[in-house]
């Protein structure tokens, strides 16, 4: 595809697949399947959702350098990958947007944490 449909590309996916997993979450539901992920073994599902962690970090970092990756090493060299400062500043904002999701609730408890009104105790 040529590089300028990729993004509208990306995003069309990630529409469609938001939609049909809401789709399948629903049926689902209905159908009260949930029960069944209780006979997987706890180890099992986190392996699986790890993986499929590390196939989401490589993806993105190969979309947002546009360097291919095998085995989440990158082609080139790690060296050569990060001697592009447009590539270290993808790969720092990357991880910076990581550490705010998974750190901004308690950051903003935090910071917006008030004192226990005197009426209440």
């Amino acid at each position: 595809a040529p590089p300028e449909k990729i993004p509208a590309t990306i995003f069309a996916i990630i529409c469609l697949s938001a939609v049909v997993t809401g789709i399948i979450s629903i049926v689902v539901g209905k159908l009260e399947l949930g029960t069944i992920m209780l006979m997987i073994p706890k180890p099992v599902v986190s392996g699986f959702l790890g993986a499929i962690g590390v196939v989401v970090v490589e993806a993105a970092l190969k979309t947002a350098s546009g360097v291919k990756f095998h085995l989440f090493q990158p082609v080139i060299g790690w060296s050569e990958f990060f001697s592009s400062r447009d590539r270290v500043w993808q790969v720092a904002c990357m991880f910076a947007h990581f550490i705010c999701i998974r750190e901004g609730p308690a950051l903003a408890h935090l910071l917006l944490r008030t004192r226990q009104h005197p009426s209440r105790k």
